[in-house]
């Protein structure tokens, strides 16, 4: 009886961290995300000028391994479709503005971008994708 109690115990030990990975792994698979959409945006919003390469650059922001897998290119994609919003705004804007009103907003709308419950949403629902393309090949490779 003891050690049915014990190995009952450990299983849920390992249950229990096990879980705790997996929500410290989402945390930083979202976070990652999200930074790399800021640095995308800044990039295409700049035009890829030699400043801003070298600020994010310097600044070695996110998780030291790319963790992103495959959405790099949808992250690439969100960001040039928010810098093309951004250039729109600032063209529907101009002349209904003081002087110094016109112009991009580049940081500014980037910023409100990688706060928002948008790309919060697509964060989480790539994340599901991710974790269920990596389920399925561990799967795959416990069959052989």
């Amino acid at each position: 009886m003891k050690k049915l109690s014990l190995l009952l115990l450990l299983i849920l030990c390992s249950c229990s961290s096990t879980r705790n990975n997996d929500n410290a792994y989402k945390e930083i698979y979202l976070s990652d995300f999200k930074i790399k959409y800021l640095e995308k945006c800044l990039i295409h919003g700049y035009k890829d000028t030699e400043a801003i390469k070298k600020l994010i650059a310097d600044d070695m922001n996110g998780f030291a391994e790319p963790i992103l897998g495959n959405a790099y290119d949808l992250v690439d994609s969100l960001a040039l479709q928010s810098v093309r919003q951004i250039e729109q705004d600032s063209t529907d804007r101009e002349g209904k503005v003081a002087e110094g009103g016109n112009g991009k907003k580049v940081l500014k709308h980037c910023l409100c971008y990688y706060e928002s419950k948008w790309l919060d949403s697509i964060a989480k629902a790539n994340y599901k994708i991710y974790k269920k393309q990596g389920d399925d090949f561990y799967k795959m490779l416990r069959k052989k």
